[in-house]
């Protein structure tokens, strides 16, 4: 089947479910003034909502998500030029046009919430990278020296459902599914397209009538094929490189080599305590493991290349509201990843096949951050509502290659203060946001 018509018709599901979610708030917000629709879109930004976020990791708390239902379509540009991204393989920049619907809709009893955009655009200036999905793959990427414009298009779709159940419990799922196809019509001419499945599967129960205790289950398939690059020159072109990280390439499998995948699955689980009401303390724990493996097509699918990346999460936070006129909160969030990597040393049976005759770890990658945030809501006169976010964070990565010996130290530190003020009047709702990194 060809792969575009296949990922639109993908897509087209996801809107016709996502209008389906639509069609019962479409309905009634014929019935509604257009102040009502302001009033849940303000929900949505108070700093409850806000600050729950980051510990909403479990599909079975979508209880404490908002009280209202709401749906939205979005059409959206976005353009960015930056002429220092710090790495080529992220370019100089995009230009993206977005059409985004979401929805969230809730009765007494359940929730059920749906999102689904397609994105189509221009990576700008992309070099040493013939890859897609950077992140998801290194350091297994694929590269060339000359690089270019890549154009991009993205299909994305999610839904979930919580089910109330007894003595405030409730079971929770969620899904999602990220089609990726990008492409340049230069030469070199790589050509990339990603499949992203994740979905949840979480249950909740308030203990004490003050607090939720919910543990979830996740797990993760992804795939990225790689087509062979090619050149409408007829004398070819660059060669293209089978990366290892640290620079460091491996020689037998770079050149003007075929095509070739990338197969990736994970599983992970976290745990939360969160409060009924909105004032409380908040927590989460959270471990993933994610396996890939980089596969060359020719012979028989012989894997070249692979690492096991383990992840922990961990946030705790306090929010106090006083009264409906003003919100307080401070939370702390911390990751920490490690990432070992290993090279296949691959012989040669006399047939053409290529077979894995021992396997090597080679390339070692591990990374903290942490970020502690402050933040308040107050309302004032006249409709007007201010909100401040203070934020410091801190990281530290180190990578190392066995063999060469060679090795990568990189700390940051640094601060965020970002400021919201909007003014309300009765069908209208003015929002400025302005924001200052350090």
């Amino acid at each position: 089947m060809n792969t575009k018509k296949y990922i639109s018709r993908i897509v087209g599901y996801a809107f016709v479910i996502v209008a389906f979610l639509m069609s019962p708030y479409s309905v009634s917000a014929q019935n509604h003034s257009a102040h009502k629709v302001i009033d849940h879109y303000e929900e949505r930004q108070m700093l409850p909502f806000r600050f729950i976020s980051p510990f909403d990791l479990n599909p079975s708390l979508a209880v404490k998500r908002c009280d209202s239902s709401l749906s939205s379509i979005v059409v959206s540009y976005n353009a960015h030029n930056n002429d220092d991204s710090g790495l080529y393989q992220y370019g100089r920049g995009y230009n993206h046009v977005r059409i985004d619907a979401t929805s969230f809709q809730r009765n007494s009893s359940q929730q059920l919430w749906g999102r689904a955009y397609y994105q189509k655009g221009v990576n700008k200036s992309i070099k040493w990278m013939s890859s897609s999905d950077l992140p998801e793959i290194y350091p297994y990427f694929t590269a060339d020296t000359v690089g270019g414009n890549v154009k991009s298009e993205v299909y994305f779709f999610s839904g979930g459902l919580n089910q109330n159940t007894w003595r405030g419990g409730s079971i929770g799922v969620q899904a999602s599914y990220r089609a990726l196809h990008e492409f340049r019509d230069t030469d070199p001419r790589p050509r990339n397209v990603v499949s992203d499945f994740r979905s949840t599967v979480g249950l909740s129960q308030l203990i004490s009538d003050e607090y939720f205790v919910s543990v979830s289950g996740r797990y993760d398939v992804y795939k990225q094929r790689s087509y062979k690059v090619e050149f409408a020159n007829e004398l070819g072109g660059v060669h293209e490189m089978s990366m290892k990280g640290l620079g460091e390439i491996t020689k037998r499998f770079s050149g003007a080599n075929g095509s070739l995948y990338y197969r990736k699955s994970g599983y992970g689980a976290t745990i939360e305590f969160v409060p009924k009401g909105r004032s409380g303390i908040y927590g989460s724990l959270g471990y993933m493991k994610h396996q890939l493996e980089r596969v060359i097509t020719e012979n028989n699918h012989a894997p070249t290349n692979s690492y096991i990346q383990k992840t922990i999460t961990a946030s705790i936070g306090y929010l106090q509201e006083r009264s409906r006129q003003f919100s307080w909160g401070v939370a702390n969030h911390y990751a920490y990843s490690h990432k070992k990597g290993f090279d296949n040393i691959i012989g040669d049976d006399g047939s053409g096949e290529l077979l894995v005759l021992e396997t090597q770890p080679i390339f070692y990658q591990q990374k903290w951050e942490d970020k502690v945030t402050v933040s308040q809501e107050q309302y004032w006169n006249h409709g007007i509502k201010f909100q401040t976010d203070l934020s410091a964070y801190a990281s530290e990565e180190y990578i190392a290659n066995i063999y060469p010996d060679d090795k990568v130290h990189l700390a940051r530190i640094g601060g965020i203060v970002s400021g919201t003020i909007s003014k309300r009047w009765d069908k209208s709702l003015l929002t400025i946001n302005v924001g200052r990194c350090v």
